[in-house]
């Protein structure tokens, strides 16, 4: 006897739509008729059919590919998916496993007729919910040019009566005024939020507060009256979650100024939004300090990459210094730069014949390298190009499939990858011992520009090891190892080979 999955699936955005117990009722009784044994149920709630990321769904698939039954049943073609290129996509692989998708409430024969009509219900299905979320989105449109409430969890100080507009909860409009004027006399987020919590104060969904919960409710223009709808892209991830971060053109915001009851004044709203700007000037104004040796720099204990890090004293004085997440292992960051400079000076640049050598040497078993590299990636585009004329020969006799699809993608992906560095394969044999000492002379003046110092020292140094007890320089070229012994002074240093 044949088997099959049961599937249901409600959306929040229907305006009539069978609920799950109506759809697998129909479902238990169509599979009754035509003996057909129902081994397991998947059901997704609240959940929009134009997207593929549905637990239930997803978790069904699996169970087809492995497969566990011979059908999947659903109430009607739009139960399946609304996406009509994500349900022929899937039908086709539910084919190759030999499992097939039967509809209860609608009579599809397997013909091609039948197939006609599964498509034309797709397409339906696809015009349905297209058209259904713009009709929404003009209804939350219109809502917003009235200031009304379009949905969510109100902010902290307002409640919303029966015609949907704000009304101010009296209550909670006093913790509104105590968070702006705690934030006016210099307390810190955290700070505020203690003294909310030790006052028993609670948050619009009656929980304690928390550090993120307060800039927001400092932010909020609704508190000086002025109501704002579609600031933030209402585009979604594939995890179905809207990125707030986001902000929309300011043509595509709807502001409706004293649409909202004021709770807070104008003058201390914005004598707020100052003091959140000025803070946030100091933070990026410590964030634009360059860390010269970013990525260089490794912990002698564990081998992690040390990043810079800056911290600021009681008396408002800022330290710069590179620091293993792991082991705490820290150095000032002034004095390390500083040595690392000292070493490229002497070991780079006082001995220029030497150097150049090394260089020309260098470029010579380099070339060998790049001879070698260049023969293995034109072979490798040879063959990708034989593999794209078979896979479009196989398109064009009609068996075209999703997986040829894919495969061509990433030919195409790895094809563009492999010419790219061929052209970046420059050769090094034409090159002179004077472009050499230019290119050094370069790198030599450069060293004193702050904006290209980085890339002087990435050009000459491998890596810096931090230990307890000392540091080590791993040069580029020279392939000698630099140690500092002892604490990194900001003076001229002892160095040894």
């Amino acid at each position: 006897m044949k088997t099959a999955a049961a599937y249901a699936r409600f959306s929040t955005d229907m305006q009539r739509e069978e609920s799950i117990e109506a759809q697998l009722y129909d479902i238990k009784r169509y599979a009754e008729k035509n003996n057909i044994i129902i081994t397991k149920i998947y059901t997704d709630e609240a959940v929009s059919g134009r997207s593929d990321y549905r637990e239930g769904f997803k978790e069904m698939l699996k169970a087809a590919y492995d497969k566990e039954f011979d059908f999947i049943i659903v109430h009607k073609v739009d139960r399946f998916a609304r996406n009509k290129y994500l349900s022929a996509i899937y039908k086709h692989k539910l084919s190759v496993k030999g499992v097939k998708v039967l509809y209860a409430a609608q009579h599809i024969s397997d013909s091609p007729e039948g197939r006609l009509m599964e498509g034309m219900l797709e397409n339906i299905a696809q015009y349905y919910s297209e058209n259904l979320a713009q009709e929404v989105l003009k209804g939350l449109n219109t809502n917003a040019r009235k200031a009304q409430f379009n949905g969510g969890t109100p902010p902290l100080g307002y409640d919303i009566d029966e015609s949907k507009n704000y009304v101010i909860n009296p209550k909670e409009s006093i913790i509104v005024n105590k968070i702006f004027h705690l934030y006016l006399n210099g307390q810190g987020y955290t700070s505020i939020c203690n003294i909310l919590n030790g006052m028993g104060y609670k948050n619009k969904r009656g929980k304690p507060f928390v550090f993120n919960s307060i800039k927001p409710i400092l932010t909020n223009k609704k508190y000086i009256g002025i109501y704002e709808y579609n600031k933030t892209s209402r585009k979604y991830t594939e995890q179905g979650r809207r990125n707030l971060k986001v902000i929309n053109n300011p043509e595509d915001i709807i502001v409706v100024e004293d649409g909202v009851p004021a709770i807070i004044e104008k003058e201390v709203f914005y004598k707020v939004q100052e003091i959140i700007k000025s803070k946030q000037n100091v933070v990026q104004k410590h964030q634009k300090r360059k860390y010269i040796l970013k990525g260089l720099v490794e912990c002698g204990s564990c081998s992690n990459v040390m990043p810079g890090q800056s911290q600021t004293n009681r008396l408002g004085n800022r330290y710069y210094y590179y620091r293993c997440k792991k082991c705490k292992n820290s150095v000032n960051a002034e004095h390390l730069e500083y040595f690392v400079i000292e070493v490229i000076k002497q070991n780079f640049f006082n001995n220029l014949d030497r150097l150049k050598a090394l260089i020309l040497k260098e470029l010579e078993g380099t070339q060998l390298n790049r001879n070698n590299e260049k023969s293995t990636i034109e072979k490798r585009i040879t063959e990708i190009d034989k593999e794209q004329d078979q896979l479009i020969d196989f398109i064009a006799k009609g068996l075209a499939s999703d997986k040829i699809a894919v495969r061509l993608k990433e030919l195409d992906k790895e094809l563009y990858a492999l010419k790219d560095t061929l052209s970046k394969l420059v050769p090094t044999a034409d090159i002179t011992e004077q472009q050499v000492l230019d290119w050094l002379d370069e790198l030599k003046n450069n060293l004193e520009t702050y904006d290209k110092i980085d890339k002087v020292i990435r050009a000459l140094v491998d890596k810096i090891v931090v230990y307890d007890d000392d540091i080590k320089v791993f040069c580029r070229i020279t392939k000698e190892c630099i140690t500092l012994k002892g604490v990194v002074p900001p003076a001229p240093l002892n160095l040894a080979l």
